[in-house]
Formats: structure tokens, sequence, C-alpha cells
């Protein structure tokens, strides 16, 4: 069950992040070149580790499994927009 849990913190994860960066976007006309830390983006990082993927009017947000959680069969999450 704290795969399971673990998978729905990072979902949730994910989605603040697209959130904050649709933010970005409405400021800056991009998605490009921003950080974690620009967005004010703060995660426990200990079961999955976040990643943008930025680009002018795209993007994805990937969450990829560490440590323990490494043994859910799901792997690595992922939003687009």
């Amino acid at each position: 069950h704290l795969l399971k849990t673990h998978r729905a913190i990072a979902k949730s994860h994910l989605l603040d992040l697209a959130a904050r960066l649709e933010k970005f976007y409405a400021l800056h006309q991009t998605y490009a070149n921003t950080t974690k830390a620009a967005l004010g983006f703060k995660a426990d990082e200990a079961f999955y580790h976040y990643e943008i993927e930025g680009h002018p009017h795209a993007f994805t947000v990937h969450a990829s499994p560490t440590a323990k959680q490494m043994m859910d069969p799901c792997g690595t999450l992922s939003y687009n927009e």
C-alpha cells in the first residue's frame, strides 16, 4: 500500500508543478528556461525525482521513482501540456 500512497502523492506533485508552469507561461509566454526552484516548487524527493522539460509552447513533467519506490511497476509518471 505504501507504493500506491507514494504514487498518489507524486501524481499530486506533478499536477502542482503543471499548474505552476501554467502560471509561469501566463507571465512569460514560454515554458522554456525555468526550474523547479524558480517556480517555487518544493517536494520531498525521497521516493520520486521531479523533472521539467520546458519548450516554448509545451512542457512535460516527470516523476521518476527512487529508492524503494523503484519496485513500483508503474515506473516513471509523466504529464504533458
